[in-house]
């Protein structure tokens, strides 16, 4: 990595609306847990929005991996690639400038109740973890 890219925040939504004209997001459904009547358990697809800073001026292309990963034996359940591109012609971007990235997550099979992690990783380099926790509850 040609800069050091870091990740502010993660959060979770079961969709994102980006307005056109301002660009502003809209998360809408945010959530840190699944629960499940059983397992395994697939989740439904979700957004995982990364807020990516801390460029300093030009900032090339770079990849962008999120990773659902078990914790102790760090076996991946899922994987989605992205890729930033700012056009060489933008103007740069100050140091504290944050790029706000929804990425869906497709469904997930999860084996059992557990915290598991959404990682972020840039051009391999991992810059954030969060913990997205999979509960059982009985039906009432």
């Amino acid at each position: 990595m040609k800069f050091e890219v870091a990740c502010e925040g993660i959060m979770f939504s079961d969709m994102v609306i980006r307005e056109q004209g301002t660009g502003k997001l809209s998360l809408i459904g945010i959530f840190t847990h699944f629960n499940s009547q059983g397992f395994p358990f697939t989740s439904p697809p979700f957004y995982a929005t990364i807020f990516l800073t801390n460029f300093g001026g030009k900032v090339g292309p770079f990849d962008v991996t999120l990773r659902l990963e078990e914790p102790k034996s760090g076996h991946v359940y899922n994987s989605v690639l992205g890729k930033v591109d700012i056009p060489p012609d933008a103007p740069p971007l100050e140091k504290n400038a944050a790029i706000e990235l929804p990425m869906q997550i497709p469904p997930t099979r999860f084996p059992e109740q557990a915290s598991y992690f959404v990682v972020v990783l840039v051009d391999g380099e991992e810059v954030k973890r969060r913990a997205i926790i999979i509960r059982s509850v009985t039906a009432k």
